[in-house]
């Protein structure tokens, strides 16, 4: 397995590698430790994370930082489905190992502190169903 650095898309510049510390993939071993970092993303950031499968032999010719670059005015749903394409088009839809893109796109934040502990702030919560 292969590590992959996320691409980080902000203005017009070509897309970079994000330089994050490499960890075992999550749940892979019960007792495993993981890092965590930080990214400072500004309103209309796209970061893309990608399974080594994107860069896989037979599309070793896609420069994913061009076609990330080339898509970045799609909504994201339509920038994955096109840079997946690219890679099976390039393996002439024969891939030998999983392809995966998730990508997200950081519209700055919505104006409000968030309290949390554990996933949702529990104060903008909907009250349960009777």
């Amino acid at each position: 397995m292969q590590y992959v650095a996320p691409y980080l898309a902000r203005g017009a510049r070509k897309p970079t590698l994000v330089d994050l510390p490499v960890d075992l993939p999550l749940g892979l071993f019960r007792d495993s430790s993981y890092r965590s970092s930080r990214l400072d993303l500004e309103p209309g950031d796209r970061i893309l994370f990608l399974t080594d499968g994107m860069l896989e032999r037979g599309a070793v010719w896609v420069d994913l930082a061009d076609a990330i670059a080339e898509t970045r005015s799609l909504h994201p749903r339509e920038a994955v489905r096109a840079l997946a394409d690219r890679v099976l088009e390039a393996t002439g839809h024969a891939l030998k190992d999983d392809a995966t893109v998730l990508c997200l796109d950081w519209h700055g934040g919505h104006g409000r502190d968030r309290e949390s502990v554990h996933g949702a702030d529990q104060g903008r919560a909907s009250e349960p169903l009777a």
